[in-house]
């Protein structure tokens, strides 16, 4: 693991976190949904920077899965 890998990939999942407020404020109008759905999407993406910080996964796999997510979601935005 190295830090600069680590730097970029939680730049990835800033990324995402932004996209999942955005989506919140436009289709979660109910405050206990929307936070339950925010604390569901952070752990996916902490759960990709987890793997890549204990060795179970490379900085390009971790990277990819995080922009896969990011473009599922911003499917599901569109």
């Amino acid at each position: 693991m190295s830090s600069y890998g680590l730097m970029n990939l939680q730049r990835e999942k800033e990324k995402i976190d932004r996209l999942v407020y955005d989506i919140c404020s436009q289709y979660l109008h109910d405050p206990v949904t929307r936070s339950k759905y925010m604390i569901e999407e952070r752990r996916v993406t902490s759960y990709y920077l987890d793997e890549y910080r204990y060795g179970k996964i490379d900085f390009g796999r971790a990277m990819d899965r995080l922009r896969e997510y990011h473009m599922s979601l911003t499917k599901y935005h569109m």
